[in-house]
């Protein structure tokens, strides 16, 4: 037969976890669309949504290109050589080649471009968005361990590593509900 009720189930095993870590990381995003209008001010939520927009907008373009390219391209490869290997380490250094040096400057200068080009009510938005993209400087790492794992079929481990890392970024927002805006960034 074409398919096999093993890899039927071994499929279904792998799609199940790759759409919970999907679905667990849409709401995770969007419980700071809930908790942050109801603690700041709402000039300080536009604010931090802002940056926060712009802070995927350059995520996108530079790590989900990348991403999109190198995800199909590994997962041809056989993951238990040297070859894989050395592949996923020139893909990570391409990417933080290209990614720190943006982060650099997005940090550096979004005070002045913000300065030049928002009305002065916008001026916080560009330490937000500095704050964000520093956060953001594990991402490449992060999202190639991710890919790893995704071709290497261990959905499971995935879904079980985005839970813990997102349970800690919760316990952080318990412990820092009460500070300020910057700090709950961090």
């Amino acid at each position: 037969s074409l398919y096999s009720f093993y890899q039927l189930k071994k499929l279904a095993n792998f799609s199940f976890f790759i759409f919970l870590e999907g679905i667990q990381g849409v709401f995770f995003r969007n419980l700071f669309l809930i908790i942050i209008p109801k603690i700041f001010s709402t000039s300080v939520a536009g604010l931090y949504f802002l940056a926060n927009k712009m802070n995927n907008v350059l995520l996108h373009i530079v790590i989900g290109s990348i991403r999109e390219v190198a995800y199909p391209a590994m997962s041809k490869l056989n993951y238990e050589t040297g070859e894989f290997k050395r592949i996923y380490r020139e893909l990570l250094k391409l990417t933080s080649f290209f990614f720190f040096p943006l982060i650099f400057l997005v940090v550096n200068l979004s005070g002045p471009v913000f300065k030049i080009f928002l009305p002065e009510s916008y001026s916080n938005a560009s330490i937000y968005l500095a704050l964000l993209s520093l956060i953001s400087l594990t991402r490449p790492a992060e999202l190639s361990i991710n890919s790893i794992l995704k071709v290497r079929g261990q959905a499971k481990d995935l879904f079980f590593i985005s839970t813990l890392k997102r349970g800690f970024i919760i316990l952080a927002l318990i412990f820092t509900i009460n500070t300020s805006i910057e700090i709950i960034i961090i």
